[in-house]
């Protein structure tokens, strides 16, 4: 026997408002819907600060979006190499990704800009930049493939850690083979100094210094302590070469999908992190520094100068590619 449906039927049986939603045509019931959950990738260890930052950053999203987004972070490799993560959030494998500028500079070259050599003689410099007409820029540029820039951070400054001597003027570093993340920019950088740059993920680096593979690396300390990489380095030379810029960036497609209201809550939640991404950063630096000295690792300072005079063809060599307009736009905002 044929039955039919009525209205009043159809409200009985969408027991929780979704059948009945689809009858009537609604596409969206609240109380039935799923939350979205954005899965945020960021390449260092799980133990690192960033990653309760990070989770506390969720909270925030999921408490001010009422549960209708959540943020789940994956730490540590979880989601692939630094590579996997930075090309998933163009393919969307990856909803949300937080790195350097260096590693973006593979799939968004205007990223490098920030990596040029000793581009920022202090932090409050490159922060006002990150936070004017360059830093929005760069963020445009994004959009060519579909991705949106959230908030500028910074991973610390990057420095030399060596495991036989220190670094005090550039012929320290010659013919040194020194681990560098995939970049163009970081290749020709050590290459004006005279290194051997080898490109190696942050996971391989501990077993690649122990067996001399490569006898230095530039990395934030932060990421030295979080990495256990104290535990081979001998000197930590403060070279600052680089101010280290970092972003959370989404997916566009999937970022959308939020719907205008609970997008600009979490782009509102983004845009008030970058505060306390560079405290963070700040403290774990510090923390870091100690905790390398007590372990027995040497720190010396460095005259940045000569190295800056040697790495200064690399201004010329990005110039065209990076757009000579916005080099100049950048070497302006920080008298450089």
């Amino acid at each position: 026997m044929k039955t039919t449906l009525n209205r009043r039927d159809l409200l009985r049986a969408g027991a929780g408002g979704g059948l009945a939603a689809v009858a009537l045509g609604c596409p969206y019931v609240a109380r039935g819907a799923q939350p979205i959950t954005l899965k945020l990738a960021q390449p260092d260890s799980t133990l690192h600060p960033f990653q309760k930052m990070f989770e506390e950053f969720g909270q925030q999203v999921e408490e001010k979006t009422g549960g209708e987004v959540k943020v789940r972070v994956y730490g540590g490799g979880q989601l692939g190499s630094s590579a996997n993560i930075v090309s998933g959030v163009t393919t969307g494998t990856v909803d949300m990704v937080v790195h350097t500028a260096g590693f973006f500079s593979s799939y968004f070259p205007r990223m490098q800009l920030l990596d040029l050599p000793f581009l920022f003689p202090d932090a409050a410099s490159a922060e006002r930049t990150l936070a004017g007409p360059v830093g929005s820029a760069v963020f445009q540029s994004l959009r060519d493939k579909s991705v949106h820039g959230l908030c500028w951070g910074t991973h610390g400054w990057r420095v030399m850690e060596t495991t036989s001597k220190p670094v005090t003027a550039p012929a320290d570093l010659e013919r040194m083979k020194v681990r560098i993340q995939q970049s163009p920019m970081f290749a020709a950088m050590f290459k004006a100094v005279g290194a051997v740059p080898v490109v190696l993920d942050v996971a391989e680096l501990y077993l690649a210094l122990s067996q001399n593979a490569v006898q230095g690396m530039e990395i934030p300390l932060s990421s030295v302590v979080a990495s256990k990489l104290h535990e081979v380095v001998t000197h930590i030379s403060l070279t600052n070469h680089v101010y280290n810029a970092s972003a959370l960036l989404a997916n566009g497609r999937k970022f959308d999908s939020l719907g205008q209201k609970n997008g600009d809550t979490v782009r509102e939640l983004a845009h008030s992190l970058s505060s306390t991404w560079r405290r963070v950063s700040r403290e774990s630096t510090e923390a870091a520094q100690k905790v390398c000295q007590e372990k027995g690792v040497k720190v010396n300072t460095v005259d940045f100068q000569p190295f800056r005079d040697r790495m200064r063809p690399v201004y010329d060599e990005f110039r065209d590619a990076l757009g000579a307009d916005l080099v100049d736009k950048v070497l302006k905002e920080t008298a450089s």
